[in-house]
């Protein structure tokens, strides 16, 4: 019975996380479109700051990746965990 209390617990946090990282991955969605935008009349300055910037943005965009990382791998762990405790339940 601890078994399914301490994965049920997992799956509560799991799922916050998983909010999480869907409002982090939402907000950089808003925030590139933005920056498109705004850059749209602008060529020289966003060729010029984005030359500036460059290893910057690469960390960014590397940690964009992670973030898509960790929230396929949260999805994928809520779906184990849910198939965990389904089977829990049906055997007691």
């Amino acid at each position: 019975m601890n078994n399914i209390n301490y994965l049920k617990e997992r799956l509560s946090n799991r799922l916050e996380w998983k909010d999480y990282y869907e409002t982090v991955l939402k907000h950089k969605v808003i925030t590139n479109q933005v920056r498109e935008e705004y850059y749209q009349d602008k060529t020289l300055l966003y060729l010029i700051l984005s030359i500036y910037y460059l290893p910057l943005n690469i960390w960014k965009y590397f940690r964009y990746l992670k973030d898509v990382h960790y929230y396929s791998m949260i999805t994928k762990e809520i779906e184990v965990l849910k198939k965990a405790i389904i089977n829990i339940e049906e055997n007691l």
